[in-house]
């Protein structure tokens, strides 16, 4: 049976897998969960985190935002867990291309791929059989204090005066806030 992390989205985009699970032997998948899960879990359990993020490079907190402010891919690493934050050993890694997508669109997009590699190596992960490797080392942790949305919100598609801004913009959610001469604007389209 699969005890799952995270949070409500990422919950119902699961809800049919973990029913499904039902007859199989425990395993603990984290997904988008903010915790660290303690050490006593993880040392007795088949644990696996579905991070979006490709590891090493982008572990740790808000892996969107940093995938599209430092690159043009973004991904999914699949991974066992141990008692480090995104550092056991790389079951699956899956990336796209996100030059011209949203935050949002990167989000669902990454939630997709999540679901559709967890379902393709979860039987593998309950026998042993899954493919893994152990994870590089040559990556960047980023903290949750790394980002203050408040003022930092890049990342979607909005001109202003013909330039391109990019903001950080979850479509009925958050909308992206530009700063211009020392005042913030929400933006929203009209």
């Amino acid at each position: 049976m699969i005890t799952f992390l995270g949070n409500s989205h990422s919950l119902k985009l699961y809800e049919d897998v973990i029913k499904a699970s039902r007859d199989d032997k425990d395993i603990v998948v984290s997904c988008q969960y903010p915790n660290k899960v303690p050490p006593s879990i993880v040392n007795n359990n088949i644990c696996v985190n579905i991070h979006y993020g490709i590891l090493p490079e982008f572990a740790g907190c808000n892996p969107i935002y940093w995938q599209m402010i430092k690159g043009n891919e973004a991904g999914v690493t699949l991974h066992y867990m141990n008692n480090k934050f995104d550092n056991g050993s790389v079951i699956d890694i899956q990336k796209i291309p996100v030059s011209n997508m949203t935050a949002d669109e990167v989000y669902e997009s990454l939630a997709q791929i999540g679901l559709d590699i967890f379902k393709k190596h979860y039987k593998g992960i309950l026998h042993g059989t899954a493919p893994s490797s152990p994870m590089r080392q040559n990556g960047h942790y980023y903290n949750k204090t790394d980002v203050n949305f408040a003022h930092a919100k890049h990342l979607g598609k909005v001109f202003i005066d013909g330039q391109r801004v990019r903001a950080l913009h979850f479509a009925g959610k958050q909308y992206p806030i530009v700063n211009i001469d020392g005042l913030d604007y929400e933006l929203r389209k009209i």
